[in-house]
């Protein structure tokens, strides 16, 4: 038998212990619970202060919207620090997303096909 993208339920009872997947924290949470409201700063004024509109604020605060390379300019030239930050952040939610997504999947057993077996689910 031939297994692609399988382990053994002893293989994964130890790497789910080892390597539980975090749930995702999205850019927006983190601009918002350690950026605006410790500078107590409303969506309003980053509007109005960034030139970002307050319906694209509100969508990557509501985890709706994804921080692009204009915005992450703006957020880091306003507040100071690089925009590799908010980029970054960005580019690990997405990573984290797509983890979850890949392995909520069940996992394909292939079968030598010369014994006339087809696929299974583990």
């Amino acid at each position: 038998m031939v297994a692609l993208f399988c382990i053994s339920p002893k293989q994964k009872t130890l790497m789910s212990k080892k390597t539980e997947l975090l749930e995702p924290i999205f850019p927006g949470e983190i601009l918002c619970e350690e950026f605006m409201r410790p500078l107590d700063i409303s969506i309003d004024q980053l509007s109005f202060d960034t030139a970002i509109s307050k319906q694209t604020l509100t969508d990557i605060i509501q985890g709706k919207g994804a921080i692009t390379a204009e915005i992450a300019l703006k957020l880091g030239e306003y507040f100071c620090i690089s925009p590799d930050l908010w980029l970054g952040l960005q580019t690990d939610y997405e990573s984290r997303i797509a983890k979850h997504k890949v392995f909520k999947f069940p996992r394909i057993i292939v079968e030598n096909q010369s014994r006339g077996a087809g696929f299974q689910f583990a």
